[in-house]
């Protein structure tokens, strides 16, 4: 089983600004629930995250997941 999880853009807002999301080097800001949710994963599945806040999201990913 392959499983993509996306984390979304953050916009900026008063709370997040993009000044704040410099802070962090590639990778971003982790989420606690992607973490989590993977780590109960059966270990014979395959995981990808994409984060938007770091990279695009490619056609690629998609297909790979469907084939």
């Amino acid at each position: 089983m392959r499983i993509l999880l996306i984390s979304p853009q953050t916009p900026d807002t008063f709370g997040v600004s993009s000044t704040f999301l410099d802070l962090f080097p590639k990778g971003g800001i982790s989420t606690a629930g992607f973490a989590h949710g993977g780590g109960m994963l059966p270990r014979d599945w395959e995981l990808q995250v994409v984060d938007l806040n770091v990279e695009r999201l490619k056609d690629s990913d998609l297909r790979r997941r469907i084939t």
